[in-house]
This record gives C-alpha cells, sequence and structure tokens, in this order.
C-alpha cells in the first residue's frame, strides 16, 4: 500500500506552480506544440504546401489560458471556501477544454493536385476544394511599408463558396502551380492591383 505523505498544502504549492507555468507558457508553447505535431503527423512531401492557420494557435493557447484559469478557481475554492466538492467539480471541468486542444491541432489546408483540402477549427474531418469545382479568383494586393505586394487567392466555387489562401513564403514556392491551375480550368480572374488594400 502506497502511503501519500504530502500535504494538502503541498499539494496546493504545486497546483499554484502549475497555474503559473500555464499561464506563462501559453503564449510560446503553442507554436512549439501545434507546429511540431502538424510537421511530424500531417504534412507530406506530395502536398504543393501545408499551412497551420493562425486560429491553431489562437485555440491552443485559448485552451492553455482556460486550464488555468480554471485551476485559479480550483485554488481559491480550495482556499478560501474550503469545499472539495467545488474544487473536484472545477478541476473535472478541465475535461471540457480537451476538444478545443484537439480541435486546435486538428486545424490546417494544403493543397494537391487535386484540390485545396481544409480541416476547420470547428468541425470534424478535411473539406476538399477540388480544383475542377472552381470557378474565379480574386487576386488580392495590399499596400504595406510604401510597396504593394500579393496578400491573398480568393477562390469562388461553383456554389459560391469563398475559400481564401494567404500568400505565405511556403505558398510562394508553389505559386507557379496554382498559376498553372487558374490557366488551366480558365477560371475568371480578378485583381484589386490598382485600388489595393491599405494598411
Amino acid at each position: 500500500m502506497i502511503i501519500n505523505t504530502r500535504s494538502s498544502d503541498e499539494r496546493k504549492v504545486t497546483m499554484v506552480a502549475i497555474t503559473i507555468i500555464l499561464y506563462i507558457s501559453s503564449f510560446f508553447v503553442p507554436f512549439v506544440v501545434v507546429a511540431s505535431i502538424h510537421s511530424m503527423y500531417f504534412f507530406k512531401r506530395e502536398y504543393w504546401f501545408f499551412e497551420t492557420p493562425p486560429s491553431a494557435y489562437i485555440g491552443f493557447m485559448a485552451a492553455m489560458l482556460l486550464s488555468a484559469v480554471l485551476f485559479t478557481f480550483y485554488l481559491l475554492a480550495a482556499w478560501k471556501w474550503g469545499s472539495r466538492k467545488l474544487g473536484i467539480a472545477l478541476l473535472a471541468s478541465q475535461l471540457f477544454t480537451i476538444p478545443v486542444y484537439i480541435g486546435s491541432v486538428d486545424n490546417y489546408y494544403f493543397a494537391t493536385e487535386e484540390g485545396i483540402f481544409f480541416n476547420k477549427l470547428v468541425g470534424w474531418g478535411v473539406k476538399k476544394y477540388a480544383w475542377t469545382d472552381m470557378e474565379r479568383v480574386k487576386i488580392v494586393y495590399r499596400h504595406s511599408n510604401g510597396s504593394v505586394r500579393l496578400d491573398q487567392y480568393k477562390f469562388t466555387d461553383k456554389d459560391g463558396e469563398e475559400l481564401s489562401l494567404p500568400y505565405t513564403p511556403d505558398m510562394a514556392e508553389s505559386q507557379w502551380r496554382i498559376d498553372g491551375v487558374i490557366k488551366h480550368f480558365n477560371l475568371v480572374v480578378t485583381d484589386n492591383y490598382d485600388d489595393p488594400i491599405m494598411d
């Protein structure tokens, strides 16, 4: 039989340390964890590009902050009211953060010769946007730091659904593939070069 020699006060101190670490690390850990999981388990060489949207990092950060807040409430309940049942309920509420963690890690998009595949923060599974279903594309430019630069591609499919692809360094390497698809399927192309978005 294992005897727990740790006092209640020692456990509370440990919880305080964990809570503080969660608050502080929530600002940088999501970038390390999400990016690492994506590169190890989701990325494949045949993808034209693979991107992690900001919502993945923000969602993971929100989950960590929510965990820290729940631990804070647990500590307040334990110290101020001494309520064991309330403390257990607050700890059990940590289960609600699990779907947010999972959704954040499962949030990404990539492109192949078949189309664009998007796994959103909310929802389940990867949605395919086939190139053959696209009708038009708007090339969006932005005026920043005294120059006009490419900002994103906005595709619209036959159902009128829009899909924005931010122009990132990874996407830039495959821009020639995207432009090739646009020409191959004779998509209607528009742009805002003469009236770019102003920063």
